[in-house]
């Protein structure tokens, strides 16, 4: 069924709530589609990653209680965000009837098809926005990756021999190991290595919480609320590590049961719960134990032996494990801009040269900058504001705005105050990335 682009977005709103209530989704032909608990797996390595360790620092500039609280807000706003632009992509394609939608695809059709008629005209800029904020913002996480996984084995070699080798080289090595994950296409295919990931980061986070929670001080000598100058850098930090939105919709497009992904108790709404207990508990701890003495990672904190040894190589593992998830976000998207230049007989052989290609560029721009995290955190901290809470606000508010109500609409003010926090955790994450970037360098 298509739609003309005069048509109202009525439609889609009909369609949607007809899907909710009937779970009318058009049929999707995926050989090996995933659970729901694979979906699980995925949404949780996608969020839980290094940043994870870097919780307790956030809790420093907020205090105990106000970290607590801060927390279930950034959760229930960053899930927030996530549904209505995964409740977007299902009500465009029970419309469209089309089995599964891009984060692209869906900011295009909704300008296109969207209630506001003057927006229409910009439906391919929006996609284009999306486009280019997705690339530069997972391209980036998955060169900081390669970074990380080299300087984690150069640290864990290095400490057991005496001599020293430029960390180019242990870059190279991380090549061989991430070129075949780089390439797998299939989420199925990428659930054992989600797995192995959250198990490896999980039993990390055991072996810190067990060293941590051993002679805890009172916790009357940590204060519940810090000094208000230095809460901004807190939600700045969460946001960022919370957000995982760009691997949303390729993981919900390859379900076996896309009804079961929105709702109180479903696969996003129970991930998200579990990854914000899990960063609760690291950073209440975390704090809790060290106090202003925290360090910007909390393995740092800990005595240099061989558990400490033993958790920077499980989290390496997780980071490895993790780097085809979060490739797939940008092979899609720029997988969709070159498709048209291959013949379709050659199309499979050139969609996995091109994700090799892209594999082998990550590499490259890490040996060529490897001091780059600050300036690739500048860049996610923009693109997972834009992308994370900006872009799904205003997809929500074009698709659905009810023209009769107006502003009076309360879909319309609740939009406007995640554009509001969008700008302001820009501002924030730009800010802290800006005065590191000055640091490493000046």
């Amino acid at each position: 069924m298509e739609m003309k682009s005069s048509e109202s977005a009525s439609n889609v709103t009909q369609v949607m709530t007809r899907s909710q209530q009937e779970k009318v989704f058009p049929p999707r032909q995926f050989k090996h589609a995933t659970s729901d608990f694979e979906t699980f797996l995925h949404i949780v390595k996608s969020s839980l990653g290094s940043g994870l360790l870097a919780t307790p620092d956030a809790f420093k500039n907020a205090g105990i209680g106000l970290g607590l609280v801060g927390m279930a807000v950034a959760v229930l706003v960053i899930t927030h965000a996530t549904s209505i632009l995964v409740r977007s992509s299902q009500a465009i394609c029970c419309t469209l009837q089309k089995p599964h939608l891009t984060y692209a695809d869906t900011a295009e059709y909704a300008f296109e098809y969207g209630n506001i008629p003057a927006v229409r005209p910009y439906a391919g800029f929006a996609r284009k926005f999306v486009k280019v904020f997705s690339v530069i913002t997972y391209y980036g996480v998955n060169t900081v990756y390669v970074v990380l996984i080299a300087s984690s084995a150069k640290q864990l070699i290095e400490n057991h021999i005496e001599w020293s080798l430029n960390i180019r080289w242990y870059i190279l090595l991380v090549l061989v190991l991430i070129l075949p994950l780089g390439i797998i296409k299939l989420m199925k295919f990428l659930a054992p290595f989600s797995a192995i990931a959250n198990v490896c980061l999980f039993v990390g986070l055991g072996i810190i919480l067990f060293k941590i929670m051993d002679d805890l001080p009172p916790l009357s000598e940590r204060p519940l609320v810090a000094p208000i100058e230095k809460v901004p850098l807190f939600f700045a930090t969460m946001l960022f590590g919370l957000e995982g939105i760009g691997t949303v919709l390729p993981v919900e497009n390859e379900m076996k049961n896309p009804d079961h992904f929105l709702g109180w108790t479903g696969v996003l709404s129970v991930s998200m719960f579990f990854i914000g207990l899990v960063n609760a508990i690291v950073g209440l701890f975390g704090y809790w134990k060290y106090g202003d003495a925290v360090c910007g990672s909390i393995s740092l904190n800990m005595e240099q032996d061989w558990l400490s040894e033993l958790v920077k190589f499980l989290i390496a593992v997780a980071i490895l494990f993790t780097y085809g998830l979060q490739m797939t976000v940008t092979s899609e998207v720029v997988w969709d801009s070159v498709r048209d230049y291959f013949h379709k007989d050659n199309s499979k052989v050139a969609y996995y040269c091109v994700r090799a290609s892209l594999v082998v560029g990550t590499a490259i721009v890490a040996a060529i900058i490897p001091n780059l995290a600050p300036i690739i955190s500048l860049f996610g901290a923009i693109g997972f504001s834009m992308l994370g809470l900006f872009c799904p606000a205003v997809i929500d508010f074009v698709l659905f705005y009810d023209v009769e109500k107006g502003l009076t609409d309360w879909r319309c003010w609740k939009n406007i105050l995640l554009i509001i926090a969008a700008f302001s955790a820009t501002f924030l994450g730009a800010y802290t990335s800006l005065a590191d970037i000055i640091s490493n360098y000046s």
